[in-house]
């Protein structure tokens, strides 16, 4: 099957990063055997191919709350596990320069996993993401809040969904879903980055007093 990829709607950065943390080729696709640099298929001391988990399924997204850090959040299952991780972009201040005169100095990805999840864990975010319905009549301009990019792909199927401050039921369930699941990765990170994250961004999903 041919199409819809997450390199059309996600950034490349990002799904480096999160392919490297799962020890995939990709993210979504690729091959299924480790090479080395020079390209060629690595073997083992027995001479049998090594082998890298691909993708069975999977969803991954783009998470842009306002003045605060992007960050990338996926589930992958492959034949032998579930797993669940985050990347977050940070940006390095220089202090001896103002922000009119930075220089250009590329993100830093921090990633933040793998976590192992049972094959029987019910995903909130695949469970959203099969009961969407509806749609916004009215575009609802706001120059603050929160948005996201979506891609999901199974061996049959494959969706890419983009949204912000969501109102309509099935997109709340959907951003609730992304919140519970990067709530879980949060006990992965001994720095603490990731909780002060999600709690600044779930403070966007409050609604207003």
């Amino acid at each position: 099957m041919h199409g819809l990829t997450p390199e059309m709607v996600l950034g490349a950065g990002f799904l480096r990063s999160m392919a490297a943390l799962f020890d995939m080729d990709k993210l979504y696709g690729g091959e299924g055997v480790r090479r080395d640099e020079r390209g060629w298929i690595v073997r083992d001391a027995q001479g049998q191919k090594v082998y890298r988990p691909v993708a069975r399924s999977l969803w991954v997204a783009e998470i842009r709350p306002a003045h605060m850090e992007p960050a990338c959040l996926a589930v992958v299952t492959t034949q032998h596990w579930r797993m669940a991780g985050v990347v977050i972009e940070t940006h390095p201040w220089v202090a001896d320069y103002p922000p009119s005169l930075m220089p250009i100095i590329p993100p830093t990805l921090v990633q933040i996993g793998p976590l192992d999840l049972d094959a029987d864990w019910d995903d909130p975010v695949a469970t959203a993401i099969g009961r969407l319905e509806g749609w916004p009549r009215d575009q609802v301009w706001a120059l603050d809040g929160r948005a996201y990019t979506l891609f999901a792909g199974t061996s049959g199927s494959r969706v890419a969904l983009e949204f912000s401050n969501p109102v309509i039921p099935s997109l709340v369930r959907l951003e609730h879903g992304l919140l519970d699941v990067a709530r879980l990765l949060v006990a992965q990170d001994a720095t603490g980055r990731l909780g002060t994250y999600v709690d600044g961004w779930a403070r966007y999903t409050q609604p207003e007093q």
